[in-house]
């Protein structure tokens, strides 16, 4: 990675969104609404988090988000460390980003920066399941009125088009070769 590169090229805790992930037997992720989501072994990030994810294309594992997150039990504890870095990252990229606005929905912080979007959200469990703990997130992201935005999300939308073809012939042709087709026309 090239020494110069940062948030208004894509880059956050050491990797960059747009480039591909290497995977091996030992990655660790899972999928989620057709997107890979693979969890980083070793993360560069403060120590306050606790792991580090990419959301990535299925075929590809092209980056479309990084992030960090934390799981917190208390509200209060997750908008205390939320504020924490609503209060450092405008400082620590107020040269480079655009403070676009806070306070909608779960987003703490949004920051435009170039083609990207710098973000720190707090997600609230839900009423399915209230004892889950709140997630702090910091994360950058592709701007969706963007080239790069468009562009990763056409690629996206191929790739989860392929494998869900994919995934659909498979069925079609073990159905066939279980017989469980017989009565269908």
């Amino acid at each position: 990675m090239n020494a110069s590169a940062g948030i208004t090229d894509g880059d956050l805790f050491g990797h960059r969104l747009g480039t591909r992930v290497v995977t091996s037997p030992s990655t660790l992720g899972y999928w989620s609404q057709g997107r890979a989501i693979i969890i980083v072994d070793k993360p560069e990030i403060p120590p306050e988090f606790e792991k580090l994810e990419l959301l990535a294309t299925p075929k590809t594992y092209t980056i479309g988000n990084i992030y960090a997150s934390k799981s917190l039990p208390e509200r209060t504890a997750a908008f205390t460390l939320a504020d924490k870095y609503k209060d450092l990252l405008p400082t620590l990229y107020r040269e480079q980003c655009v403070r676009e606005r806070d306070g909608f929905g779960g987003t703490v912080l949004d920051m435009r920066c170039g083609n990207y979007q710098l973000s720190i959200q707090v997600f609230s469990p839900d009423r399915q399941n209230p004892n889950n703990p709140y997630t702090v997130q910091i994360g950058l992201t592709m701007a969706r009125e963007t080239r790069v935005g468009y562009d990763w999300q056409m690629l996206l939308d191929e790739e989860v088009d392929a494998v869900d073809k994919e995934g659909r012939q498979r069925r079609l042709e073990q159905a066939r070769k279980d017989r469980s087709l017989r009565g269908f026309p």
